[in-house]
């Protein structure tokens, strides 16, 4: 392990009220105390946008921002967050994303939906139900207003592992609803 990967574990194996050193620790492995606090503050970072995306809510670079000022206790720049993305560009997506309602995002599962369309072939075959004496009546709601994409900013594991791609959104907006219906064959 390289000597700042050896300083940066060291931190991380603090217990909880350890006190946190960097003019020591960077001495101990052969580092610069700036730029370890850097790494280390940057991986915390990164960690609290890792956990935003889990629940939903990547955070936008104004967002990043806000946190970055309260890490460092101290201005950060406009440009800062576009050089922070650059910088960790393997870990960290800036991608567009759009609004899901939270009860949609806690029943979405691609587990969830093969049960319903395994027990769906088990029944219409049970009971030989025919596709034409099959109906669907379903409503669609469109947004009063526009709602626009926003950009938010994603870490790899959220984006690619969990596919996490939309932000939860209230449930505060009016809706224009259509019903209809379609048979089973298409018609």
């Amino acid at each position: 392990m390289d000597p700042m990967g050896a300083a940066l574990a060291a931190l991380e194996s603090l217990k909880p009220g350890e006190r946190l050193n960097y003019t020591a620790t960077a001495k101990k492995f052969g580092v610069g105390r700036d730029a370890l606090s850097r790494r280390h503050r940057e991986s915390h970072l990164i960690g609290y946008i890792d956990r935003l995306c889990e629940r939903g809510l990547p955070p936008t670079k104004r967002m990043i921002r806000n946190f970055a000022q309260e890490i460092a206790h101290k201005y950060v720049g406009n440009r800062w967050v576009d050089r922070f993305l650059n910088k960790h560009n393997i870990n960290i997506y800036a991608r567009w994303a759009s609004g899901m309602e939270k009860e949609r995002k806690g029943a979405d599962s691609a587990f969830k939906y093969a049960l319903y369309f395994e027990l769906l072939k088990r029944k219409l075959k049970e009971y030989k139900i025919q596709p034409q004496l099959i109906y669907n009546i379903d409503e669609k709601g469109f947004l009063i207003g526009k709602l626009l994409k926003i950009k938010r900013i994603f870490t790899q594991r959220s984006w690619e592992e969990r596919g996490i791609k939309q932000i939860i959104k209230d449930r505060n907006r009016e809706w224009v609803t259509i019903i209809r219906c379609i048979y089973a064959n298409g018609t």
